[in-house]
């Protein structure tokens, strides 16, 4: 009976296998008809500089009440052309877009969005309300632009599932839906023009795991929140190798965080200005939102916390919790201790050491009586009420 029963259950198991893997073949088959069909994509982007204008300016975003003038226009894409050629899908662009989709940003968000300086990586330390995700959304719709044409990936990481999320929130405002397909199996957008962007979260569920990271191949890649994974550093550098001449362009945006392996990493991408560009994104300086929010905002908290939140600055913590002491450990230029100084400033050396008392010492001297407090303070010249 026992035996019969197992055999039934792996003839069972051996059919679901065989249907599930039936079904995942026929969910590609009609993925892979489904762009096939589509022969022709609108894939234009119309970026306008803004800057705030109370005076002569307009309400120029939907649904944004302040007011602003355009000071310049930036174009991209157009039309892609995609077609077949003995089996093998290929795509162009044939000409302007005819319908564009039209965004908003700051000089400062522009700049990073474009993106054609000589320095491949940024970094950007950015504050509350000064859109950082949003700058990252039309980067990498900008990045899929220049690899139209290409079987090609571009990857973008996020610390934790959850803020994945917050920058696919960001893709549905900006991306039209007639660009891509979205798998939410496989965490990517397959466009049509041929680019793929893999969305991949940080997070090692365990050892035997491994990184998340590895194993891709990508041109370009988004990091949101790079100080919550930065550890994972070195898997992100070398996704890069399919990058064409090796130009593998990076954006990592980053707040404040008290973390002293952060800042030994942010320090390096500031000293290495060969492949790092480091930049602050206030939401002070954004045209989108009002300055009384700020004005509020700043009555409401404290100056650090301002400071911390509003100002991107890197106030450190009120109460500083030292992890080590040890003398050991010296900086490069003057070799002395990075933790401890050797003598603090204004301070006298003592060379005298306590010694423990002898036990024949140690009972003699709990016996012995205490002094009155006005005794004491006579003797070292303190007056001392002589009731307390």
């Amino acid at each position: 009976m026992c035996r019969w029963f197992i055999t039934l259950a792996l003839q069972v198991a051996l059919v679901l296998g065989m249907r599930s893997e039936a079904v995942e073949e026929n969910r590609l088959d009609r993925a892979i008809d489904a762009l096939a069909a589509v022969q022709r994509v609108d894939m234009g982007i119309v970026l306008h500089v803004v800057e705030r204008d109370d005076v002569h300016g307009e309400t120029l975003v939907p649904g944004n009440t302040e007011r602003m003038r355009i000071v310049d226009t930036i174009r991209r894409g157009g039309t892609v052309e995609i077609s077949s050629v003995d089996g093998e899908k290929r795509a162009r662009f044939v000409g302007e877009s005819k319908k564009p989709v039209v965004w908003y940003a700051s000089r400062a968000q522009a700049d990073l969005i474009v993106h054609d300086g000589a320095i491949p990586w940024a970094l950007v330390q950015g504050s509350e309300g000064s859109g950082k995700t949003t700058v990252l959304a039309m980067w990498v719709a900008f990045r899929v632009l220049e690899h139209v044409g290409f079987d090609r990936e571009i990857g973008i990481t996020a610390p934790t599932s959850k803020r994945l999320n917050h920058v696919k929130r960001e893709i549905r405002r900006y991306w039209p839906a007639r660009w891509f397909r979205w798998s939410v199996r496989d965490q990517k957008y397959t466009f049509h023009g041929g680019p793929v962007v893999q969305l991949v979260s940080a997070v090692q569920r365990s050892e035997d795991e491994g990184s998340p990271i590895q194993g891709a191949n990508w041109v370009a890649h988004g990091g949101d929140e790079l100080q919550d994974h930065y550890e994972r550093e070195a898997d992100i550098v070398a996704r890069g190798r399919s990058a064409p001449d090796g130009y593998y362009k990076r954006l990592n945006t980053s707040t404040f965080k008290d973390s002293p392996g952060w800042r030994t990493f942010r320090a390096a991408c500031v000293a290495n200005d060969n492949d790092w560009h480091v930049s602050l994104l206030l939401g002070m300086e954004s045209p989108f939102i009002a300055p009384s929010h700020w004005e509020r905002f700043r009555r409401a908290v404290t100056l650090r916390e301002f400071q911390r939140r509003v100002l991107a600055m890197d106030v450190g913590p009120e109460r500083q919790l030292y992890y080590t002491w040890r003398r050991s450990i010296v900086e490069n230029d003057n070799k002395r201790p990075a933790n401890l100084r050797t003598l603090p400033l204004g301070a006298r050396r003592h060379r005298a050491r306590a010694r423990p008392l002898r036990p024949q010492h140690r009972a003699a001297h709990w016996q012995r009586p205490r002094q009155a407090p006005a005794r004491l303070g006579v003797a070292q010249g303190i007056r001392v009420p002589e009731r307390i």
